[in-house]
């Protein structure tokens, strides 16, 4: 594993699965699936006006001799099928019709990377937006509603990865955090999320204690797991079922 490449918040994450995902996500990097090529070129239409990186391909299966010719033609950018370039189109319009999306996102620096050090470690970030005192991150979700939200918001990260951000570009300072969210699904509702303090403090918390313990495996070249012993297994705390039928604990 090259332990001098810059540090960035898709790997640091998984620093809160377990060391172990992170070493493998380092030595085996993820491939890019359907959903995060819709991602990205949503991503690409709401920030960027749509560029030239996206190719869409008319065939009916991604297979054959065509379409192998079409990916060497096309090898330096991502391929769309028709029906993924039209969702992401119908999503991403949702976000420009939303007036707070377009009033968070509105003279912004939008996908610059930026980079900075940490205890002497090269880090880098990529936000999807960066204004005077703000940065805004985009976010296609399968439910952006508020009872939901700051559930998912923790389990993928989004915290701190804005806090990433905000430490590496304003010291921990910036003013204005925010999500910006779209559901993939019809009716493709748009919602902004202002991070208040507790949830910004819960972000810097989150990638600092990523970090040190990355500076631990690293030092010692030892990737645990979940756990070196057997975890007893108990179910004091109130559990509810989720409309999607996850299991989600009350708090």
């Amino acid at each position: 594993m090259n332990e001098l490449r810059q540090l960035r918040w898709s790997a640091l994450k998984w620093m809160g699965k377990s060391a172990a995902h992170y070493r493998y996500y380092m030595d085996n990097p993820i491939k890019e699936t359907d959903p995060m090529r819709v991602g990205s070129r949503v991503h690409d239409l709401v920030l960027k006006g749509g560029r030239n990186r996206f190719a869409v391909w008319e065939g009916a299966r991604r297979a054959g001799k065509e379409y192998d010719l079409f990916s060497l033609a096309h090898q330096d950018a991502t391929i769309l099928t028709t029906d993924q370039e039209d969702r992401a189109g119908i999503i991403a319009n949702a976000v420009l019709q939303d007036y707070d999306a377009v009033q968070a996102i509105f003279g912004c620096v939008t996908e610059a990377t930026r980079a900075w050090e940490i205890a002497g470690r090269e880090c880098a970030g990529t936000p999807d937006a960066v204004g005077p005192g703000s940065i805004v991150d985009l976010k296609v979700t399968n439910d952006g509603s508020p009872g939901r939200l700051p559930w998912q918001a923790r389990k993928m990260g989004w915290l701190g990865q804005l806090a990433w951000y905000d430490f590496g570009l304003f010291g921990g300072a910036c003013s204005n955090l925010t999500l910006v969210t779209v559901e993939d699904k019809p009716p493709h509702l748009v919602t902004v999320y202002r991070l208040t303090p507790n949830a910004v403090e819960l972000g810097h918390r989150t990638w600092r204690s990523h970090f040190e313990r990355l500076r631990v495996c690293e030092e010692s070249c030892v990737w645990p797991g979940y756990s070196d012993c057997i975890v007893p297994l108990d179910v004091d705390q109130e559990f509810t079922l989720h409309s999607s039928g996850e299991v989600i604990e009350i708090e």
